[in-house]
């Protein structure tokens, strides 16, 4: 029989005998010896992929045996319904969806320890392509398992939900709705967080319905934020709402006195209202009738306009001038102050 020499320690070696490894072929004492050095056969990339498809087994094992307690409750008030859901935890989903998270990351770790067998090209496009779908599955996995979890729910619907997911306008808006429908408190509640977000007129619409609701407290805060955003209605409000109680008129008269000192019309005509009638403090209509006069001048608002013309009529703090009366009177009565429209008050 033909003999060849081993190509490690050139000892003469049947041919059948012979055992061929990365050295060539080697006689079985040296074969022994290189795999020893070589150490454990790295795994194959095909491994991975059967790991791969046992996950996809797991994932649809945990889909499919899906099962969990529900429950929900929901309940009504003024401007707000809410249902919530609960749902306990879907054991199956969870236990089955956590073995696949395990066996993707072992194939992830399989993936990155095999080594080519053949063509290198192939090899490293088939574990590119591996970690692709490995990662997709291992994002649904994820979810399925956070989805399975204990959580509860909630939807809500209503003018309260409706304003905190639309603008201070909408809040606005929604407000003169519910207190159309005579729902003040809910009314309120929504002018305040139109006013909140710096809507002018919703303050003014929060203070008056707060009038009616007996909050004098909230009624003056909401007012004085309104005459702040520049609201000539909130400062009127402000000058005459609180005649008959000493203490909030006082405060009123103070705090529009400063928001006047560097003169704004809405705030300095609130003032010359206060000024005039003696509201909060003594009368002073020789300060009040000029200021009510210019604040007219500039902005327009029917009862400034018709307290000028009053003055100028009757002679508060100016004197009479029944052509300058006239003017006033009827700039009041074209901006909707019907008082002034009459024949008697002109």
């Amino acid at each position: 029989m033909e003999k060849k020499l081993c190509a490690a320690c050139g000892t003469p070696v049947a041919e059948a005998d012979l055992l061929y490894a990365e050295q060539g072929a080697l006689c079985p004492t040296c074969w022994a010896e290189a795999q020893e050095e070589a150490g454990p056969e790295p795994p194959r990339l095909r491994g991975a992929w059967l790991k791969l498809g046992g996950t996809a087994l797991l994932l649809a094992l945990a889909f499919s045996c899906s099962s969990r307690t529900h429950s929900e409750t929901s309940f009504q008030m003024s401007g707000i319904s809410q249902r919530t859901v609960h749902l306990g935890a879907d054991l199956p989903t969870l236990i089955l969806g956590g073995l696949a998270i395990i066996a993707l990351l072992a194939t992830v770790v399989n993936a990155f320890r095999a080594r080519p067998r053949g063509s290198r090209l192939l090899f490293h496009g088939s574990r590119l392509a591996l970690l692709g779908i490995d990662l997709v599955a291992l994002l649904a996995a994820s979810a399925a398992v956070w989805h399975a979890r204990r959580h509860s729910s909630t939807t809500r619907s209503g003018p309260i939900a409706e304003c905190e997911d639309g603008t201070a306008a909408r809040c606005n808006d929604l407000g003169v709705n519910a207190r159309d429908e005579e729902h003040l408190m809910l009314a309120a509640g929504l002018f305040h967080d139109a006013c909140t977000r710096g809507h002018a007129l919703g303050c003014t619409n929060e203070g008056e319905v707060r009038m009616r609701t007996g909050e004098p407290d909230k009624a003056f805060g909401a007012f004085l934020a309104g005459c702040k955003l520049g609201a000539d209605g909130a400062c009127q409000d402000l000058a005459g709402q609180f005649a008959g109680d000493a203490s909030h008129a006082t405060k009123a008269r103070q705090a529009l006195e400063d928001l006047c000192e560097s003169w704004d019309p809405a705030p300095c005509g609130g003032l010359s209202t206060m000024l005039l009638l003696g509201i909060g403090g003594p009368q002073d209509p020789r300060r009040g009738a000029p200021m009510a006069r210019r604040a007219c001048d500039e902005q327009g608002v029917g009862v400034v306009c018709n307290n000028a013309g009053i003055a100028y009529l009757k002679g508060l703090g100016v004197d009479p001038d029944p052509a300058v009366a006239q003017t006033y009177l009827s700039k009041a009565c074209a901006a909707g102050w019907k008082q002034a429209c009459r024949d008697d008050a002109r």
